[in-house]
């Protein structure tokens, strides 16, 4: 067999990966995060037409899809959990439908402030519809997780079975 000649020598080891790796995740979440108060800024207190953030808004959708799927194709909901539950739906829900909530009364009341029993009847509706949303969507997110998680479980426990009976065989 030939050996191909490594250009990239890996010079670390385990443990140097490990906290390379934990950098770099550090990293994407920072400018993930950079990206999303950008985008509020843009959108919300300069008022800047869709065209002029557009491209950052692609760059953030595409990361956010990325990490949602990597996460689902490798089996992996949270670091704490192994199975996502109605808990953490309602836990999730309410974390994301505060701050969007809050985020839009801001811009309703940015340039006429309406009375205060407005804002709060503005506030709830859109905090309603966003857990609502969100709800829904963890719920898709987490059957679909499960599923993945199940067939991913089955392939291999019928690896590990095919694996012992030619174990066996060969004895």
């Amino acid at each position: 067999m030939k050996q191909k000649k490594v250009f990239l020598k890996k010079v670390i080891d385990e443990r140097q990966e490990a906290e390379l790796n934990r950098l770099l995740s550090g990293g994407y979440w920072l400018v993930f995060y950079l990206l999303l108060v950008v985008l509020v800024i843009e959108a919300l207190f300069l008022r800047r037409p869709f065209q002029e953030w557009a491209a950052v808004w692609a760059v953030f959708m595409i990361a956010a899809v990325y990490e949602i799927w990597s996460c689902f194709r490798a089996g992996v909901w949270t670091p704490y959990e192994q199975k996502p539950g109605k808990k953490n739906y309602i836990g999730y829900s309410l974390a994301g439908a505060l701050p969007a909530a809050g985020v839009m009364v801001c811009a309703a009341c940015w340039n006429d402030a309406p009375a205060w029993q407005d804002a709060v009847l503005i506030f709830l509706i859109d905090f309603l519809l966003y857990f609502a949303l969100f709800l829904v969507i963890f719920f898709a997110a987490g059957g679909l997780y499960n599923r993945m998680r199940r067939k991913r479980e089955e392939r291999l426990d019928r690896e590990l079975m095919l694996e012992e009976e030619t174990e066996e065989s060969g004895k």
